[in-house]
């Protein structure tokens, strides 16, 4: 799969050493083009982050997100300052 001109290229991950990862199988993006979450556009980005909010494995792929980290692109319905942000707040504490 090629990225789209200006756009990170889209790339499965590898899973983070602890957990199940079968929550992947309910996501809605499963069938979705992955280019379509790493969006240039802020039109676009709440489009990607419309998709995620009714997604059933939202916050299993948000943790996953942050445990990865993932630093481009939607993942669990947040952008990637929103996940640095987050993390952030999870050192202090």
């Amino acid at each position: 799969m090629s990225a789209l001109p200006g756009r990170p290229q889209a790339r499965h991950f590898p899973a983070p050493e602890r957990g199940d990862l079968s929550w992947q199988n309910q996501a809605r993006c499963n069938d979705l083009d992955p280019n379509l979450f790493f969006p240039r556009k802020s039109d676009e980005q709440k489009r990607v982050i419309r998709i995620c909010l009714g997604c059933p494995v939202r916050l299993d792929c948000l943790q996953y997100a942050l445990d990865m980290p993932a630093e481009y692109g939607i993942w669990g319905g947040t952008t990637q300052e929103e996940r640095q942000q987050l993390r952030r707040k999870r050192a202090i504490a």
